[in-house]
């Protein structure tokens, strides 16, 4: 879908009763694509009006539902546990599209040093990364996710993924565009 309904960043996003009543009417109303992520924290809200809404008549297979891994969840184990959580909080058979919501912790911005996932068991920040991948593509195989993609990745980021023998294919990078970005995202763009 070309547009869709953001589920984060405004007071009414975290206020379940009202994310469940705005993904119930904007489906009722005929949207169909819902962006969300685990780190909105509103997962069963968005589940709850998704099935209203089929109750309401509005098929499943009509309905785009997009969510995201954060980085904490990143690794083998912790993304397939990730998935599994999700489609459970959603109430979902599959969920349309998982991207991996950011490359790094804090966005890099902190101080995290030369290995800021070594708590979730990875030797670094690009091996967990395509453990995660690889492990989205493995919930992708098995049908429980139709796509995956990334989320505010830089090129060099994009090509450590794409070089990964056994990866499911990049099937979105979902990024903010405007004037005030830097030259890392407009090469990017260009890419």
């Amino acid at each position: 879908p070309m547009s869709g309904i953001g589920m984060c960043c405004r007071p009414n996003a975290y206020h379940h009763p009202s994310v469940r009543n705005q993904v119930l009417w904007y489906l009722a109303q005929g949207g169909r694509h819902i962006d969300g992520a685990d780190v909105y924290l509103n997962h069963e809200a968005i589940g709850q009006g998704i099935q209203d809404a089929i109750k309401l008549g509005v098929p499943r297979s009509e309905i785009f539902v997009t969510t995201k891994v954060w980085p904490d969840q990143f690794g083998t184990e912790e993304t397939t546990k990730a998935v599994q959580r999700f489609l459970k909080e959603l109430q979902l058979d599959y969920i349309d599209m998982i991207l991996l919501h950011m490359p790094r912790r804090n966005l890099g911005l902190f101080g995290t040093g030369p290995n800021e996932f070594a708590d979730l068991g990875c030797e670094s920040a690009t091996v967990c990364r395509q453990q995660t991948w690889l492990a989205l593509t493995a919930a992708r195989k098995q049908g429980l996710v139709k796509e995956i993609g990334i989320s505010n990745f830089r090129l060099s980021h994009i090509k450590e993924l794409q070089e990964l023998e056994g990866g499911a294919p990049i099937a979105v990078n979902q990024l903010q565009f405007h004037p005030w970005h830097d030259d890392a995202m407009m090469e990017l763009t260009q890419y």
